[in-house]
């Protein structure tokens, strides 16, 4: 015997269902409106990190779409773990011209992170044949030129290396996972009183590299102004225990570029840095310098 009220309440069950799938349907024919919102917003904001997600599901809809291949490759570029997979997006959409000129610099720049540095040259090239000198200038390709000559001149001589292994830690605490074993002391959180007000405006979780006799510092510094990037300083402690104030190491170390991250090896004359010299083959690279006792150079 059927029970009225257990039929209406598999009418409503299934009115409710109706309802559920309509609005799910309705959500699904405009989620793609949704994502290509959020794709643009994160993009044209610079969040590159937050468009790598929604351009890659817009790839996996249109793999061909142009745009979608230039903006996913830049955002690989600027933001991605892999940086690597930043090439074959960028080579697409190179192919077409609607894109904006800039995809040759970026190109260029995805070329030099696998090592093909011709192809790179070549992409930097194309980049100068077709803008104006504003952006020319924007996009210094005479210094990424430069970096791909040093790299061609490097690799004439390149040494192999192993990594022995790797692990992946918090960006402001990685100097706790370092081994001291070789080293003439141990970078630690640098102290306030040798920030100046635009360290403490432009850094973000600033270092220092403090020498196991305790009597010297090593630190990277915008300085009072800042007119050459970071410079790496020294802080000696005096006679009467007060510390100095930073002295610039000078020239021979310090560029018109950042400088960054000194260590100073067991040794205690081998300084060895990052930087974004002349000398770099893109971004940081890692230098070193050896002090002089004899000269004090």
């Amino acid at each position: 015997m059927n029970h009225p009220y257990v039929g209406k309440f598999f009418r409503l069950l299934l009115l409710s269902f109706l309802i559920c799938f309509s609005v799910t349907a309705q959500q699904s024919a405009s989620s793609e409106e949704e994502l290509k919102k959020q794709a643009e917003k994160a993009f044209v904001a610079e969040n590159y990190e937050e468009a790598l997600s929604p351009y890659s599901q817009l790839l996996s809809l249109y793999p061909r779409n142009a745009t979608y291949n230039y903006r996913y490759g830049v955002a690989l570029l600027k933001a991605g773990k892999n940086k690597t997979n930043a090439v074959s997006y960028l080579e697409a959409a190179a192919k077409d011209a609607t894109n904006p000129e800039e995809v040759w610099i970026y190109l260029g720049q995805a070329y030099m992170i696998i090592g093909k540095f011709d192809d790179a040259l070549g992409s930097f090239r194309k980049f100068e044949a077709i803008v104006n000198s504003t952006k020319l200038k924007k996009f210094n390709s005479e210094e990424l030129k430069a970096n791909c000559m040093n790299a061609i001149e490097l690799l004439k001589t390149r040494k192999n290396i192993v990594i022995v292994s790797s692990k992946e830690v918090s960006v402001n605490e990685f100097y706790k996972f370092f081994s001291w074993t070789n080293a003439n002391g141990k970078i630690v959180p640098a102290a306030e009183q040798f920030l100046t007000s635009m360290d403490k405006d432009k850094q973000k979780d600033p270092v220092m590299f403090i020498a196991n006799d305790k009597q010297t510092i090593y630190l990277s510094s915008y300085g009072k102004k800042g007119e050459n990037g970071k410079d790496l300083y020294i802080v000696r402690k005096m006679p009467n225990g007060q510390w100095s104030e930073p002295e610039n190491l000078g020239p021979t170390i310090n560029s018109e570029t950042n400088e960054d991250f000194p260590y100073l090896d067991r040794d205690g004359r081998t300084l060895y840095f990052s930087a974004k010299s002349k000398k770099s083959i893109g971004g940081y690279d890692i230098f070193k310098s050896n002090f002089d006792f004899n000269s004090g150079k």
